[in-house]
């Protein structure tokens, strides 16, 4: 039987792939390299530490687990797959390591919704063969479309009751990389209005991440909401799919997570310039900071034709039989 290393270096970066693992554990032999943010050193920034989640859903198919790059012989493996793409971190130093021991194929995975193409520059760096999104990112024989496996389970939701109007934040403080969200930023979602309509508090989704306090972060939201809004902030949550499915609309910045109720074509406004555009670039709902653009746009749902090209997969929640197909083919 094969034998494939699969490297974490990041739960929100690996978690739109691991569903992949217990379906490979069938047919490979396996162990796993935490690196990074999945390195048991390493301190978590959020509300939940959410490297117990994967340990207690995914662990136990590997048979060895690694933190250390030193602590892997190289030459065991037939095939690693990398849940990121990018030439910082381990990803250089595994592929150099691996490619001593043969010719067998090291996978790479999308980082996230960038504009940055990674899929060209990494090549033979960090990967043989990249696995992106959906077949509208398709350029070249070694890119893959293998969906978000992840968001399968969302056809498990599609019933729910929904609770809550989901706000999904993005930078609350100055940075080089796009517009911080300011006062003035929720002032202008038309917050009061939607609340009024459906009859549901504003959940606030605040992303964790490495050198940022969750708590300052809350306490900025709670300085920058508008006062006649009623909401309530998360930071980590157990499960996002269903954070997702229970949104009557959804709005906030470009992120991958903005593909969820998309995927479950829940009304969602995408806010230009807020953060990368990156597969959101051709979406119909990506609207500049307008109350008006914004209460407009979710009013509608999200088309199939976007989801198609966009999510390999996505209209039947299938990403994960697709992605490890294709696997299968590499490894």
């Amino acid at each position: 039987m094969k034998r494939i290393l699969f490297v974490t270096m990041a739960y929100r970066v690996g978690e739109r792939i691991y569903p992949i693992i217990p379906e490979l554990a069938t047919d490979y032999k396996m162990d796993v390299l935490r690196v990074n943010q999945m390195h048991k050193s390493f301190r978590w920034p959020g509300s939940k530490d959410l490297r117990l989640l994967f340990e207690s859903k995914y662990q136990p198919y590997f048979e060895n687990v690694f933190y250390e790059t030193n602590e892997v012989d190289f030459s065991n493996y037939d095939g690693i797959i990398y849940d990121d793409c990018r030439g910082r971190g381990v990803g250089p130093e595994i592929y150099s390591k691996f490619k001593k021991y043969g010719n067998g194929s090291m996978i790479s995975c999308s980082h996230g919704n960038v504009d940055k193409e990674y899929h060209n520059e990494y090549k033979n760096r960090v990967f043989d063969h990249i696995f992106l999104y959906g077949d509208k990112e398709v350029s070249d024989t070694h890119i893959h479309s293998g969906g978000i496996p992840a968001n399968d389970n969302l056809s498990s939701y599609l019933d729910t009751t929904k609770k809550h109007i989901l706000l999904v934040t993005n930078f609350l403080r100055e940075q080089n990389v796009c517009k911080t969200m300011s006062g003035n930023f929720f002032r202008k979602l038309g917050l009061k209005e939607l609340q009024d309509k459906h009859q549901l508090p504003v959940l606030v989704k605040i992303k964790s991440r490495s050198g940022e306090n969750p708590l300052t972060n809350i306490e900025t939201i709670k300085r920058k909401m508008p006062s006649d809004v009623e909401f309530e902030v998360v930071v980590d949550v157990l499960d996002d799919n269903l954070m997702v499915a229970e949104s009557k609309v959804v709005l906030g910045a470009p992120s991958t997570l903005m593909l969820k109720p998309i995927q479950m074509k829940i009304p969602t406004a995408v806010i230009r310039e807020y953060g990368q555009h990156g597969v959101l670039s051709d979406y119909d709902g990506l609207v500049d900071l307008d109350r008006s653009k914004i209460l407009n746009c979710l009013e509608s749902q999200p088309s199939e034709d976007f989801i198609e090209r966009t999510i390999c997969g996505g209209l039947n929640f299938n990403s994960t039989q697709v992605f490890v197909d294709k696997v299968k083919k590499l490894i």
